[in-house]
């Protein structure tokens, strides 16, 4: 998640480099791979010609299929939320093309780190009982590993009602954890769970089904063989 705002001293916060990185023609690398992920997931590195761009490779063919969605569309819903997000003034997904990789066609978006200190101050998981706390939304209940209730919550700021916007106009079903609860919540009215949960990503990273039109808007693919050219249709 890419967060868009403003610094604690009013002014705008810098462009993330993971918003204005330029996936150009170049070799790309394989370096790893996110065991955990759902879908088969992979480090990558492209190598340009000034610093080599780390990024996450899905290629199609590594898709699990879903009750919901078309197999083998993740990654086209993957690029129409990186140009909703980039043509709406969003910026909450990094730049994210499609490309012709080393397994095949799949989608390539540049990797973020995650900031635990910033994390921390968005989303928190705290004992139920705590609960309300001044500033801050319940979006899930549960409980922990000793039978305890806690909750998820999140903070009571503008980024995130923003995003919760933009995971409504997605049909976003990756975000864990979030409730559109957040658009309204100032306004008191309960709408709830809009997003359905139903695999793993490292943001913002699908997009619904009804949108798959959408991807073709702005099509970009990575040759073969590793070597990168990007060509918008």
């Amino acid at each position: 998640m890419i967060m868009a705002g403003s610094l604690d001293n009013g002014e705008a916060r810098p462009p993330h480099p993971a918003l204005t990185a330029e996936l150009a023609q170049a070799d790309l690398r394989i370096t790893g791979r996110l065991v955990q992920a759902s879908n088969a997931t992979f480090l990558a590195e492209l190598q340009t010609a000034g610093a080599p761009i780390e990024c996450v490779y899905k290629p199609f063919e590594g898709e699990r299929p879903l009750w919901d969605f078309p197999h083998r569309t993740l990654g086209l819903r993957e690029v129409a939320a990186y140009e909703v997000s980039r043509i709406g003034g969003f910026d909450c997904v990094p730049v994210t093309v499609l490309i012709d990789g080393p397994f095949g066609p799949g989608s390539l978006q540049v990797w973020v780190e995650v900031d635990e200190a910033a994390s921390s101050k968005l989303v928190d998981l705290v004992p139920s009982s705590a609960l309300p706390m001044q500033g801050w939304f319940s979006s899930l209940d549960g409980f922990d590993g000793e039978d305890r209730p806690v909750s998820v919550i999140h903070a009571d700021v503008a980024d995130l009602r923003m995003l919760a916007v933009f995971d409504v106009l997605i049909n976003n079903a990756d975000r864990k954890g979030v409730c559109s609860e957040l658009i309204m919540a100032s306004a008191s009215i309960p709408i709830r769970n809009c997003a359905r949960c139903c695999g793993g990503g490292q943001v913002v990273n699908s997009i619904g089904g009804n949108w798959l039109p959408f991807a073709r808007l702005a099509t970009r693919r990575l040759t073969s063989s590793g070597r990168c050219s990007l060509s918008a249709r």
